[in-house]
């Protein structure tokens, strides 16, 4: 008997997905988690480095296309705004053309 066939959108968000988790490192990885899902830091022992690291981690995950300018703003703390003015003061133009987005992450609140 043949295994279900995957469903292509399933596919689609499961490779999204990898390609997110294998470009990120320790310290995006950290903030990528305690930004969209702040429930996580409940126990956490590092959840005071977190703020010193979320701004650069966020800089880092837009310049390599692993996340959108909108969901960067949303990881740095800063809003579009903010996040904006962060990347022009580093001589980096938001929206710029050369910056590609390479995934897209559903981000639902997981239930702990």
């Amino acid at each position: 008997m043949d295994p279900d066939p995957c469903d292509n959108t399933m596919l689609c968000h499961m490779q999204s997905a990898k390609f997110l988790l294998d470009s990120l490192d320790y310290r995006e990885l950290i903030v990528y988690s305690y930004a969209l899902f702040p429930e996580m830091t409940k126990r956490s022992e590092i959840v005071d480095d977190f703020e010193s690291w979320q701004l650069d981690a966020a800089r880092s995950m837009y310049l390599k296309g692993a996340v959108s300018f909108a969901l960067a703003a949303r990881i740095s703390g800063r809003g579009r705004d903010g996040f904006g003015d962060y990347l022009q003061s580093g001589g980096v133009e938001p929206y710029a053309s050369g910056v590609r987005t390479n995934v897209v992450i559903i981000t639902d609140t997981p239930t702990f």
